[in-house]
């Protein structure tokens, strides 16, 4: 029992050293909606970074699609015309978040992410394709949506 008690304190400690990204959100300092985000914003063109996608039911978050991307302005465009994505939205609204990435840091940000928050869709057009096979993980904070 005491062994399971600093065990939680020693985990702790652990996620409050991990690297913490800008994740990005509105003026108003919440995570944007999907549909409402601007894709076309001058921050996001040609602009390389990571990029989560989730839906939120009965105060459970459902990770849609983690990925990584060279232009987010495309790949944001990209998932709000996507189908699978829009199903989740009608269903109560879909969130977006992005962090601009060192492309050094990337693949293994996005690999540490993509087994950490485990997405039910692999939506490969929102990716730059890149295999993470002999890529190191890289632990950083995710962000609590």
């Amino acid at each position: 029992m005491i062994s399971l008690l600093f065990k939680k304190k020693e985990e702790k400690k652990k996620e409050d050293n991990l690297p913490d990204l800008k994740w990005e959100k509105s003026p108003s300092g919440k995570f944007y909606r999907l549909i409402t985000i601007n894709e076309n914003a001058p921050g996001l063109i040609n602009q390389g970074g990571v990029l989560l996608i989730w839906a939120k039911w009965a105060k459970r978050t459902i990770w849609l699609h983690v990925g990584s991307s060279s232009n987010l302005s495309k790949s944001l465009a990209l998932a709000k015309e996507n189908k699978e994505i829009l199903q989740y939205n009608e269903k109560g609204g879909v969130g977006v978040t992005w962090a601009l990435v060192n492309p050094r840091y990337i693949n293994g940000i996005t690999k540490y992410l993509k087994e950490s928050l485990k997405p039910e869709l692999e939506i490969k057009d929102l990716d730059d394709s890149v295999n993470f096979d002999n890529e190191k993980p890289y632990p950083v904070k995710i962000p609590i949506v």
